[in-house]
């Protein structure tokens, strides 16, 4: 059986979870989990005496062909964490002090075990330390041929390229991805679709505007609110993620992907608008990136349609499915996750304005109630609200929260 498309993040949870009798799909759903949970963690802790506003990249090669299956980035010390398919690693690290992007002779730096490749196993999570400092003269054969096949691998070892591009037509947002994104997001995540898509080439006197979808969503949905972006002060960057897994480690994901980012292409400001449950994972995005401390390049978030509190369906599935979807579990109005994703306040000078939309004569949008759009503990921490009579997919496209947005958005330049 086929799930049609969800038109509603109520509906789309709805239909999912009375969708039992297709065991075959939450089987496969608790295979791909399954076979997440055994994808190998590197936890790489990178010590450094250098400047803390200096990015430290940290990476993953595969130890035969050198190729990068994992990159973070930390500013001092600090804790990336890679997730990497079984096999053996070189592991390294660097603090880019011209902040090139390269490595150069004189940074910092150091490879794990004298560049020997690490070997990792299935389910395995591995801890290892990395002190930076000057490379010295006599390093040992290995560790100068590693970085001399490094350095032709990648040409010279820079790390650009971290935004992928795309073009809202583009078959990575296609229907079937999003469906993989809800039954095999092992799959979406070892095909390279995660992650933020600049929508054309980045032009550094307009000001980036992420966009983050929702459940069972894609960047796509945006179309409408793309389009009435003013293209002479703003480019449009969208986030593409699985929409079945936990929030928090999505928003994890999303702070880590704006922090390599913004050291790429260094923009005075970024604007973060998300719709539905996309406010949840941005939200989340932002307590990592508040208490992180390190950055102040996010000057305003704007949710839309956003259940702030929670989907009491979510509990449906979260209870009752044969294998729930992870982010159900966060979904459920009495969550953990809910319960402490406003405990850490926006950062100082980061603005917070709610869309909220609503069907006449009715409570909610069609699909998230008023009482989650207007969470309470949320408000407390929201500059300004913007009313929108539209129902929960409408509201993209309605001319209203296209006002409320450039209002919101000009802003920035007053």
């Amino acid at each position: 059986m086929i799930m049609p498309r969800p038109t509603t993040l109520g509906t789309a949870l709805l239909a999912t979870a009375l969708l039992l009798p297709a065991a075959c799909r939450f089987q496969q759903l608790g295979e791909e989990i399954a076979a997440l949970h055994a994808t190998p963690t590197l936890a790489i802790d990178v010590v450094t005496d250098g400047d803390a506003a200096r990015p430290c990249f940290v990476f993953a090669l595969h130890a035969d062909t050198l190729e990068r299956v994992g990159i973070g980035v930390v500013h001092g010390p600090g804790r990336a964490e890679l997730r990497c398919p079984p096999g053996e690693y070189v592991i390294g690290a660097f603090q880019d002090l011209d902040e090139d992007f390269s490595y150069d002779d004189d940074e910092p730096a150091r490879l794990w075990n004298s560049a020997i490749p690490l070997r990792v196993e299935p389910s395995q999570s591995v801890a290892i330390a990395l002190e930076l400092e000057p490379m010295p003269d006599d390093m040992s054969p290995r560790v100068v041929e590693t970085i001399r096949r490094a350095r032709a691998a990648h040409a010279d070892l820079k790390v650009r390229g971290i935004g992928k591009r795309a073009t809202l037509d583009d078959p990575r947002f296609s229907r079937d991805n999003v469906d993989r994104g809800l039954w095999k997001p092992r799959d979406f995540l070892f095909d390279d679709l995660l992650g933020i898509y600049l929508l054309e080439e980045y032009d550094p006197s307009r000001t980036p505007v992420v966009f983050v979808h929702g459940f069972a969503g894609s960047p796509t949905d945006f179309r409408a609110t793309i389009a009435a972006l003013d293209r002479d002060r703003y480019q449009a960057w969208v986030y593409f993620y699985p929409t079945s897994l936990r929030l928090e480690e999505l928003g994890k994901h999303l702070f880590r992907s704006l922090v390599l980012l913004h050291s790429e292409h260094k923009p005075d400001s970024i604007a973060v608008v998300a719709h539905s449950m996309g406010g949840l994972v941005s939200r989340s995005a932002l307590a990592a990136y508040t208490r992180d401390g390190h950055h102040d390049f996010i000057e305003r978030f704007v949710t839309i349609a956003s259940p702030l509190g929670g989907m009491p369906s979510a509990a449906i599935g979260a209870y009752w499915a044969p294998t729930p979807m992870p982010c159900w579990y966060d979904l459920v109005p009495s969550s953990p996750f809910l319960s402490e994703l406003f405990t850490t306040p926006l950062r100082v000078g980061l603005r917070h304005d709610v869309v909220f939309a609503f069907e006449a004569g009715s409570s909610s949008d069609g699909a998230v109630e008023l009482t989650s759009q207007l969470r309470p503990e949320a408000l407390d921490q929201v500059n300004a609200l913007h009313a929108v009579e539209a129902d929960h997919v409408g509201v993209l496209a309605h001319p209203r929260c296209h006002e409320a947005l450039a209002r919101i958005l000009a802003s920035l330049h007053e």
